[in-house]
């Protein structure tokens, strides 16, 4: 019999007692508390009722749907397990059971696991018995941008008083790695290496962060070396976007700084494109600021005549800015020289690397796509694409010959080889992954969907609860789609999720159980890779100024 509803008290099932409902805008001392304010309960009713439309439309969804998919043989289910029933569903999500009918049947030889069916399946894995174990790696504080092979790169937030850049490696043993990252900077009186204090005056930031990092990685598991694109964009009443390349190998646990190299191949390859997108690129990738110290060849009756020319002031300051920096004392390479903030400037919105593969999408429609030869040293293939649209929060992914980027409900499918664009429009698209040329899975507000993009046919895998959650992450591992639902996570077979309700996972994080860690939200969802058998996925969360971390890992 349902719990009757009192006005003003709120009744938890898994505490069984009723609690008084207060104001969320009011600040409780107690933590428990917050659990039963009125945004708490609203948020927690929306959630129930978006379970209850889930369940409503995957029943209706296995009625119509058929057992043949696109291109592929019947996958027939040989242990039809009936979906549980509505008493205990909340079991379901409270806990990971212990599937008994399963251990029989792979005992007594029902079920084989190397069947396509059960082929690389995590969830009956951890109906088998298997437990879903807890990984106690700890990396430092800081934004997680990749897991290679046994090595985080993190983008730290704190290393050092003079450290102001920001990426290092981290490995599982707890050695950590942080290459020369030096930025030396044009100021009034020369030039110097920025520390977090000389960032914080030059920009003139009023106490906030001037720094903004992102960091993108490829791996190449046949040379144990990934290649790190790190784009940072400092800003304040001055801006200076700085574009570095890095390598690692963890042969030797060594980095190769190849940031030269590729503001040099960058240059050369925009000054061939028509003027005034050429000047564009160059603002966007920071070489309006980035100067060679070595470039000047000016003596000193020449600066003496351009002292005399009566030319503009800046022009003057900038040739004996150039002099001096070439002239006295020790030089770096290279220099950065801030330029006034443009509040309309365009930037680089987003990049993805694979192996040593390189995409950037810009935020007023280019698309930049190179490649780094590791056998030559060099950096080739430039390709540079046109759309004249505004990318706003783009994302970019490269498969195969293709670059496929998300702008709000279209996605890109580039052809970079035969130079070829097609437009592919979605309802509410919010993530996008692409398992081949011709099969895309496609989430939108509330279906995941397989995408047929030569048909444009749709097949739809199930419904799924968004909770109103905009920072919902999902992320595709071994071909189970992993994704969050308030404080749990799921796991999706996509072999078997068609027509097995069976085949989700649900499991609840660790992070929310701690009443301190209730304003962090879940930042990223990691592939670590498989040991013993066992798929390792990493969770980040952050708080909402992503100046404190928290992480924990499974063994699914």
């Amino acid at each position: 019999m349902p719990p009757a509803k009192i006005p003003g008290y709120y009744f938890d099932e898994s505490r069984g007692r009723y609690f008084k409902i207060t104001n969320g805008a009011v600040p409780v001392e107690n933590d428990a508390s917050q659990k039963y304010h009125n945004n708490s309960v609203q948020a927690e009713k929306r959630n129930q009722h978006f379970d209850k439309v889930e369940k409503q439309e995957q029943k209706k969804h296995d009625k119509e749907s058929k057992k043949r998919r696109h291109g592929q043989q019947v996958i027939n289910n040989p242990r039809v397990t009936p979906f549980p029933p509505s008493d205990k569903v909340y079991q379901r999500l409270r806990r990971v059971e212990f599937d008994h009918l399963t251990l029989l049947g792979l005992k007594t030889g029902t079920i084989d696991l190397n069947k396509i069916y059960f082929k690389n399946d995590l969830i009956d894995t951890i109906r088998n018995g298997a437990k879903l174990e807890q990984n106690h790696i700890i990396p430092p504080q800081g934004t997680i941008a990749a897991y290679h092979k046994d090595y985080f790169i993190v983008a730290m937030t704190k290393y050092g008083d003079e450290q102001v850049l920001n990426m290092s490696v981290f490995t599982s043993s707890g050695k950590l790695f942080v290459p020369p990252q030096s930025m030396y900077c044009i100021v009034a009186d020369g030039y110097q290496n920025l520390t977090k204090v000389g960032a914080d005056d030059l920009f003139a930031t009023y106490n906030q962060n001037p720094l903004h990092t992102r960091i993108y990685t490829g791996y190449n598991d046949t040379r144990s070396v990934s290649y790190i694109l790190q784009n940072y964009e400092f800003f304040g009443e001055k801006h200076c976007p700085v574009l570095k390349f890095h390598t690692f190998s963890s042969i030797d646990n060594s980095f190769e700084d190849l940031t030269v190299p590729l503001m040099r191949f960058l240059k050369t390859q925009f000054s061939k494109c028509h003027k005034k997108i050429g000047n564009n690129l160059n603002k966007m990738f920071g070489l309006d600021s980035f100067q060679f110290t070595q470039s000047s060849s000016t003596s000193i009756n020449e600066i003496n005549s351009v002292l005399k020319s009566g030319a503009s002031y800046f022009q003057v300051q900038s040739r004996l800015d150039a002099f001096l920096i070439a002239h006295d004392g020790p030089k770096p390479e290279y220099i950065y020289k801030p330029v006034e903030r443009m509040l309309t400037s365009s930037m680089i919105a987003t990049c993805d690397v694979v192996d040593s593969q390189i995409v950037a999408v810009t935020s007023s429609g280019q698309i930049v796509y190179f490649e780094y030869n590791p056998d030559l040293k060099k950096f080739q293939e430039f390709k540079l694409f046109t759309t004249r649209m505004s990318m706003e929060q783009p994302s970019a992914k490269l498969k195969g010959d293709f670059i496929y980027v998300k702008v709000g409900k279209e996605i890109l499918a580039i052809n970079y080889k035969e130079k070829q664009i097609e437009r592919h429009t979605f309802d509410s698209l919010r993530h996008f992954f692409i398992l081949s040329a011709s099969k895309w899975l496609i989430v939108n507000h509330n279906l995941i969907s397989y995408y047929y993009p030569r048909t444009k046919e749709f097949e739809q895998v199930m419904s799924y609860n968004h909770g109103n959650d905009t920072f919902q992450q999902f992320q595709l591992i071994n071909n189970h789609l992993i994704f969050t639902t308030g404080s749990r996570f799921k796991v999706i077979n996509l072999s078997r999720a068609i027509k097995d309700q069976v085949a989700v996972l649900e499991v609840e994080f660790e992070t929310r159980i701690y009443g301190h860690f209730r304003n962090y939200r879940l930042h990223r969802i990691i592939d670590m890779g498989v040991r013993h058998g066992r798929t390792l996925v990493g969770f980040q969360f952050a708080n909402p100024g992503r100046t404190h971390t928290r992480f924990e890992s499974y063994y699914i």
